[in-house]
């Protein structure tokens, strides 16, 4: 279960098959969706426009998380226009979501 292992789906990767079944198996460990509504502070979640193009993982991805942003009171989503997985070329605009949201989350704990 330790050895690496190319795989092609959700996306080309080497990957043990222990990590593989944590990750994608039916118990999804690394289910972010599962994880965010426990989160009780202020949560800022930015997903790139590209990342679904260029990580299958992602697909859907953005549009799950609009959706519990829209429940949740505590979280704020942002969709970052032309970003990939890292932000390239995009992190200014980036830097400017993620300041706002520090500035307005520290005015509000201070009103």
């Amino acid at each position: 279960p330790d050895a690496l292992m190319e795989v092609t789906n959700p996306y080309n990767i080497l990957i043990s098959a222990d990590v593989f079944i944590q990750k994608y198996g039916p118990a999804e460990k690394y289910n972010v969706l599962k994880y965010i509504p426990s989160v009780r502070v202020p949560l800022l979640v930015t997903i790139g426009t590209e990342e679904s193009k260029d990580i299958m993982a992602f697909e859907g991805l953005s549009q799950q998380v609009a959706e519990l942003s829209n429940n949740l009171d505590n979280m704020t989503f942002e969709s970052v226009p032309g970003a990939d997985h890292v932000y390239t070329d995009q992190r200014d605009y980036l830097w400017n979501v993620v300041s706002q949201w520090i500035a307005k989350n520290a005015s509000d704990r201070v009103s």
